[in-house]
């Protein structure tokens, strides 16, 4: 722009006394500075064009968002009096009476069951925590916790492991040797043929059976 102006004012000082040829320099030199100018202009027009277009779009897109998070709220705020709040809450609350009530049924049923001859092994596949007086704890067992061991239980008295309370007895031995030969326990006697592998398999098969219910 100072270039411009000074080399106009070059001219205009010389007036009618000014060279044809210098005048014609002079003037082709203000049109090139007439045009940087305006390619200048066009570039800073063009740069805030974008930039008024990118604010628009950042405008626009808040005030999207404002709107849905004002749309959020009220969704929350009716969540909050909706009357399926107050029946989940009901819900969860019966939950956890079920849950202490099942608690307080299965330690009595254990009770009952502690005494049994066996119930060293079951206890051991049941997991369950006693304390040094012999009380169950079950604080740890949710609702989950207390259904699968109600399971385990009800599913060792159906095969019948856990029917009255016989006395500890000493478990036998699957087989003794007596006289350089394999004996079972019990009548079942084993095969004359041991290479019969259908009959040896069916005659292990039974003893362990046996020994699992005793």
């Amino acid at each position: 722009m100072n270039d411009f102006q000074e080399t106009l004012n070059d001219l205009a000082s010389k007036g009618t006394d000014a060279d044809q040829a210098e005048v014609k320099v002079q003037l082709r030199k203000l049109g090139s500075l007439y045009d940087d100018m305006t390619a200048k202009v066009q570039v800073f027009g063009s740069e805030n064009k974008d930039k008024r277009i990118a604010n628009e779009t950042l405008a626009k897109e808040n005030r999207e968002l404002k709107a849905q998070n004002a749309t959020l709220e009220e969704q929350v705020k009716s969540a909050d009096n909706s009357p399926l709040k107050d029946e989940l809450a009901d819900l969860k609350k019966q939950q956890t009476t079920w849950v202490d009530s099942a608690k307080s049924a299965l330690i009595k049923k254990l009770e009952g069951m502690k005494e049994h001859s066996k119930w060293d092994k079951v206890k051991e596949l049941l997991s369950i925590n006693q304390d040094d007086d012999g009380k169950f704890d079950l604080s740890e067992l949710d609702h989950s916790g207390v259904t699968t061991l109600q399971s385990r239980i009800n599913e060792f008295e159906s095969l019948g492991l856990l029917d009255g309370a016989p006395e500890p007895e000493s478990k036998p031995d699957l087989f003794n040797e007596v006289k350089g030969r394999v004996q079972p326990n019990g009548v079942n006697n084993p095969p004359d043929d041991m290479s019969d592998k259908s009959k040896v398999s069916d005659f292990v098969s039974k003893e362990l059976q046996k020994n699992l219910t005793l």
